[in-house]
């Protein structure tokens, strides 16, 4: 029979359809008698048995067409060996109710029954997971390549009341996955499933505004960080970082599990002059990135943003890219909340506003906890030396019970698929750095060539050999390969001995463009200052030259046509 809403074949017994889950009339069955009702019981249950037990053998296993036919067989008659022993039905009852069973085991397993043309296994459309109640808000928050091709997607996981859903077992997750251009995903096998508070480490960005109107309230705030740090899983692996930054923005402690280093430095937090937040975001989304695993950046400021060269949406941007969420705590009566809620929101993070700056420990405690429901999914790529083609996976969850959900398609770009196959770029790659007019000597003879910008000082530097004051000279690093580019950071001027009056006598880059094997991935602005500066592309590139390109300079008060640069270091 069939049903009446939704018109799919079922079982001449059931009471409601397995697939709209409405309720049949009475009598649809076709009356039976209570022994009749009582067999039907017993066979259902039978089937379901024989069901569950046949979907575990199927399940994950793609089928070609003969092997299809022989397992459609044998499933078949092993339903209707398990319901004729335990109820006694026969004939039409026994027919339908095997049908039925057939039917939802064959759809669940991935069984496709087709025709002699269509495409063999490796190019199914997509695979559907068990029929399930769809009452999980699941969503893939981030993905890490760093373990190519094997990839980690961290998914987050809410119930209808929006609480984290603790405990799934491995066996609840789906994952079908293919490339966009072919539109095929087929079911994909998850290496392991595990929640980071259980066993996975995570690396945080703690970013701290020590600008001067956080004088009075600084105290405050690195009681708060310290009291943060006791609740971070150091001995499982997870790392901080802490940034503090005002008109500059400074590392004061590199990624590490050292709690009492970073319980140092944050003691040692002073405040003044201006506040310098997007700029900061940028550098440590850069920073961030090249971390292992899960990861995400926390940053509290109390004021606007006043100095930076890049934008909220530049850090937006960036964030998306990166996949990093952002989590910003503002305080005082100042701050532009609509921007800072706007980063947070659009990055997978959120925005919290402080009134009294007590209560900032348990919002960090409550962040954390946030990034520590996440479950972790370890996926293996398929056909992971196709890097031309974005990747796309439909995550789903079904549990036991019937509980489930739906994550939206996660695609992941075949730039960065190629990026994560390829090794970053640094010096140890490194062939050969040249300009392109030779270089000038200082006024003790002492070589200025481009061999300066990596020798890991400021006390030698680059300075340009042409006419003029250096617009349009080019800087090339040539490797000995292929590899990937995230960024560079930049010495501008003469810093020898902190700058002192060499820095402004000669001109400096005040603008750079960066082209990564003759295409050009965006122009940065250099402020004009004594220190080292951070710039983050984009997007990662892959190549084996890297060229600079001075477009504009600030020009030097005594020696205006020596354009000079004291370190030049991609990365």
């Amino acid at each position: 029979m069939r049903c009446p809403h939704c018109g799919k074949e079922i079982w001449s017994g059931a009471k409601y359809c397995p697939y709209c889950k409405k309720k049949l009339s009475q009598g649809s069955g076709g009356g039976h008698n209570n022994n009749d009702i009582w067999k039907i019981v017993i066979a259902v249950a039978a089937i379901a048995a024989a069901a569950v037990a046949v979907f575990f053998v199927l399940k994950g296993t793609v089928l070609n067409k003969k092997d299809r036919s022989a397992s459609s067989e044998s499933t078949e008659t092993e339903i209707r060996g398990a319901a004729a022993a335990e109820s006694g039905l026969e004939g039409a009852e026994t027919d339908s109710a095997v049908a039925f069973a057939t039917q939802a085991v064959t759809e669940s397993s991935g069984e496709v029954t087709a025709d002699a043309d269509t495409k063999e296994a490796e190019s199914l459309e997509t695979t559907e997971s068990p029929a399930i109640q769809d009452v999980y808000q699941v969503s893939a928050v981030q993905y890490d390549l760093h373990d190519f091709p094997d990839i980690k997607v961290y998914l987050k996981v809410t119930d209808e009341n929006g609480e984290f859903v603790s405990g799934l077992p491995e066996g609840a997750f789906y994952v079908n996955e293919g490339r966009t251009l072919t539109g095929d995903l087929t079911r994909q096998q998850i290496s392991k499933v595990t929640q980071l508070d259980e066993e996975e480490p995570i690396s945080i960005s703690l970013v701290a505004d020590v600008s001067g109107s956080m004088s009075d309230s600084l105290p405050i705030a690195q009681a708060q960080m310290t009291k943060f740090l006791d609740s971070v899983q150091f001995s499982l692996g997870d790392e901080v970082e802490l940034t503090q930054f005002n008109d500059l923005s400074n590392i004061s402690c590199y990624f590490t599990d050292d709690k009492q280093a970073l319980t140092d430095a944050v003691s040692e937090l002073y405040a003044d002059g201006q506040t310098r937040l997007y700029d900061t975001l940028i550098v440590e989304l850069g920073n961030t990135q090249r971390q292992n695993g899960a990861k995400c950046i926390i940053g509290f400021t109390d004021g606007l943003d006043n100095v930076s060269s890049y934008t909220a949406q530049d850090v937006i941007d960036l964030a998306k890219d990166r996949n990093i969420p952002i989590f910003l705590v503002g305080i005082g009566s100042e701050v532009d909340e609509e921007t800072l809620r706007q980063i947070s929101e659009e990055t997978g993070g959120r925005y919290f506003s402080l009134a009294e700056l007590d209560s900032l420990g348990a919002i960090y405690d409550e962040i954390y906890r946030d990034v520590k429901q996440l479950y972790l999914l370890d996926i293996p790529l398929q056909d992971d030396d196709n890097l031309e083609d974005d990747c796309a996976m439909d995550i789903s969850i079904a549990t036991a019970d019937g509980l489930g959900g739906n994550a939206e398609r996660l695609t992941i770009p075949a730039q960065e698929l190629l990026a994560a196959s390829t090794e970053p770029m640094d010096n140890s790659h490194l062939e050969k750095v040249v300009a392109d007019s030779l270089s000038a000597e200082d006024n003790y003879g002492i070589s200025m060539d481009a061999s300066n910008l990596i020798d890991g000082t400021t006390y030698h530097a680059w300075a340009d050999g042409s006419d003029g004051n250096g617009t349009g000279e080019t800087i090339q690093y040539i490797y000995d390969g292929d590899y990937t580019m995230s960024g560079f950071t930049i010495c501008s001027g003469y810093q020898k001995d902190n700058g002192k009056d060499l820095y402004r006598k000669n001109s400096r880059p005040s603008s750079l463009e960066v082209l990564v094997d003759g295409e050009s991935v965006g122009t940065f602005d250099i402020e004009d200052r004594i220190g080292e500066q951070t710039f983050v592309l984009p997007q990662m590139k892959v190549g084996s030259e890297v060229t600079f390109v001075i477009r504009s300079v600030y020009e030097g008060y005594k020696y205006p046509g020596d354009c000079v640069i004291s370190e030049l270091t991609v990365y």
